[in-house]
């Protein structure tokens, strides 16, 4: 039996991130994949409908070149070119996962993974041993009850990025992050879409703003929105519905039972470090529930592989940055104006529209805002949202100042380079501290 020091179930954003971060800290690794190495995110997820997105945001340039002095005189969407760059993207990325796992010395076995006894792993008949083990299994699509996949008719939203042809009508049931960037990449692409959402807005776990924001980009495209909206049945006008209303954990079959690891509504229980109720064995990612999101769960494998090498380390997800990729996009990090309200904190509101900066103008993107929501009464950021262009790689700086804590101050003080989308984030600043620079 082959011994490991660290045996990782899952290749995923997770699972491959703490193989190759556990290589650095010198461990003897094993990982585990029953399918492609990069998972749900680089196979079927973030990667693939980004590069749609890319596409979809290139058409759009290319409409409007005549605004830019660039005169294109015809243009058209290749629907067949769009997936092939697409299925090269993800095959490069794919690559690039298993070179970097070869060149650390990670062991990677095919199969499924299971677990057989304390410290024992099976996987296409032949058992590992391992003085630490991670479970990183990750989700699949969540079917509705009346509604299951076919592949042809309903689909998840893996089956979408499969599609040979556009359809003419699209039902979109689910108006969270992923349905609603369905609806943004199909609309563009010109699609009759139709998003179908149980409660009262789209993207009902975020800032009730962004909701309504999100609601405007698809509206623009003509998107027909039913919120409030059950669906009892698929109108026959549809060719193809996509069903995008969570996720369910991959818990199935894989020891848990066996080695006596404990389970809390389907998903993997964990402390705060990541650590199971078996000594041992950790879990990371998408199957311990919280934010389904790839960098979470890269930073999990982190933050476990910390652990197991003897540095004490513990998640913060009071920063996580979260992201929807439309044009223009929208992020979110920390707490929202009424989540702050009804901790008792006295809130403070400061909002910097984009259109009020000289980068966005020479962009030709005006649309959006930075919004910085504060504490009135010390002046640390509580959270920060946005809409607008590049949204989703802006947030990050706003996220170092809710994990850090720091004062709306200490932004201000921080120089910006001119002329940047970032400038936007010191504006929002300087005006919640009352002294507006390019804002009245």
């Amino acid at each position: 039996m082959s011994k490991y020091d660290i045996t990782i179930i899952g290749a995923g954003p997770g699972g491959y991130v703490a193989a190759l971060y556990a290589a650095g800290l010198g461990k003897r690794v094993l990982v585990i994949e029953k399918d492609k190495p990069g998972g749900v995110c680089l196979n079927c997820g973030c990667i693939p409908t980004k590069t749609l997105i890319r596409s979809v945001k290139t058409l759009k340039s290319v409409k409007h070149s005549k605004e830019f002095g660039v005169d294109v005189s015809s243009h058209s969407l290749n629907y067949p070119a769009v997936r092939r760059r697409k299925d090269e993207v993800v095959k490069t990325l794919t690559k690039g996962v298993e070179s970097l796992l070869k060149v650390k010395k990670v062991d990677v076995k095919k199969g499924f993974g299971r677990l057989v006894d304390k410290g024992v792993v099976e996987a296409a008949g032949e058992r590992f041993e391992s003085k630490d083990i991670i479970i990183a299994t990750g989700t699949r699509p969540q079917e509705l009850p009346a509604f299951k996949f076919d592949k042809t008719g309903i689909l998840s939203s893996a089956d979408m990025l499969d599609l040979k042809e556009l359809p003419k009508r699209l039902l979109i049931v689910g108006g969270g992050v992923n349905g609603c960037e369905y609806a943004y990449i199909y609309a563009s692409f010109g699609v009759e879409v139709t998003i179908v959402e149980m409660l009262d807005r789209l993207l009902p776990t975020m800032d009730r703003e962004l909701g309504k924001n999100m609601e405007m980009i698809l509206k623009r495209l003509n998107v027909k929105i039913m919120t409030k909206t059950r669906l009892e049945e698929i109108p026959p006008e549809y060719d193809k519905t996509v069903i995008c209303v969570g996720r369910r954990y991959n818990t199935e079959d894989i020891g848990l039972e066996k080695v006596g690891v404990k389970t809390e509504k389907g998903r993997i229980a964990v402390d705060g470090s990541l650590r199971t109720n078996v000594p041992g064995i950790y879990a990371i990612g998408d199957v311990i529930g919280g934010y389904l999101l790839a960098h979470v769960a890269s930073h999990e494998g982190i933050i476990a592989c910390e652990n197991i090498a003897g540095r004490p380390g513990v998640m913060d997800y009071g920063s996580v940055p979260l992201c929807v990729y439309t044009d223009p996009e929208i992020s979110s990090v920390g707490l929202t104006e009424g989540e702050a309200k009804d901790r008792g904190c006295e809130v403070k509101v400061a909002k910097f529209p984009f259109k009020n900066l000289g980068k966005s103008h020479t962009m030709g993107e005006k649309d959006g805002f930075i919004k910085i929501i504060g504490n009135k009464k010390t002046d640390e950021i509580l959270g920060v949202q946005m809409v607008g262009p590049q949204a989703a790689d802006l947030i990050t700086e706003a996220a170092v100042t809710v994990k850090n804590r720091m004062k709306v101050e200490g932004v201000c003080s921080l120089m910006h380079a001119h002329p940047t989308l970032s400038e936007a984030f010191m504006e929002a600043a300087y005006l919640f501290e009352g002294r507006p620079i390019h804002a009245i």
